[in-house]
């Protein structure tokens, strides 16, 4: 179980770095100027920007504060990158058009030295706190928040303040409640090994290896096949190596049609539940 998990992460991580780049201000940085501006490292910058990264703008001790809430990483379409140098007392707004399909969006703003960083919805509301379908970090110079099935229309990102400041939104389409579970096998060379879906339902009573990627960053959660009235056939033990993998471990298939399940609690105390629409119908040995 270790091998295959350790080629996922592998896979993974390369797929996360291509093509993208980012950077942190670390708390041992010079943190701010003596006009209130936050200290950039102006290269890691200037590469954010150019590979369609974001540049975290994190003050001293921020990271470490907002780290355990729970927001997750929302890797979709590009649909929105701005970047500039503000002068003193300067503005931009960003429109951002929502369309229905959109299941979740990213709004992230930062900004040298913040005035107002906001998203606004169609109907011009600005968002201020965490909510059933918001996820909300605002930080002294730096917004971000996801918005679930986001209401269709032009919402707008608003930055207020001076000095170099990056925005962006990225989307992703709502996606069928099936396409989170999946059964996967191990294929390919060895050395350049990696998991890929099973075509259908394994046979009943053999032993197969399910995969789990939540839409949540969750600090507890329990897996199960459960029958077509919710009795629970079997409860699976899934794991990931680190916060950014999917949900991977060995399962054995149920003798009678099945839903996955999905059920726990995120960082911000909300109750989760998520499981397939589809009723699972093992085949026969």
């Amino acid at each position: 179980m270790r091998q295959i998990v350790l080629v996922l992460c592998a896979g993974l991580t390369a797929t996360t770095l291509s093509g993208r780049a980012g950077a942190d201000q670390s708390p041992g940085s010079p943190q701010v100027s003596a006009d209130g501006l936050l200290r950039l490292d102006e290269k890691m910058f200037d590469l954010a920007v150019r590979t369609g990264g974001e540049y975290f703008f994190w003050g001293l001790g921020e990271f470490a504060t907002n780290a355990s809430r729970g927001l997750h990483v929302v890797d979709g379409k590009a649909i929105a990158n701005r970047h500039g140098d503000m002068s003193h007392g300067g503005s931009a707004e960003v429109a951002v058009p929502i369309e229905p399909a959109v299941g979740i969006v990213r709004f992230f703003a930062g900004i040298q030295k913040k005035d107002v960083i906001e998203v606004r919805r169609p109907d011009g509301r600005a968002l201020r706190s965490w909510g059933e379908k918001v996820e909300f970090i605002d930080t002294r110079h730096m917004l971000i928040v996801n918005v679930s099935d986001p209401e269709p229309g032009v919402w707008t990102l608003v930055v207020k303040g001076q000095g170099r400041y990056q925005v962006t939104a990225r989307t992703r389409k709502r996606e069928s409640d099936d396409t989170f579970f999946r059964f996967v096998h191990v294929a390919g060379r060895p050395g350049h090994q990696g998991l890929f879906k099973v075509e259908g339902v394994p046979a009943a009573g053999t032993e197969a290896i399910c995969w789990a990627s939540l839409d949540r960053d969750l600090a507890t959660v329990t897996f199960t096949f459960e029958g077509a009235e919710g009795v629970a056939l079997a409860t699976l033990s899934l794991e990931k190596l680190t916060p950014s993998e999917p949900f991977l471990g060995r399962c054995r298939v149920p003798p009678e049609p099945f839903r996955f399940v999905a059920r726990g609690v995120d960082r911000g105390g909300r109750d989760y539940e998520r499981h397939t629409a589809e009723m699972f119908a093992p085949r026969d040995r």
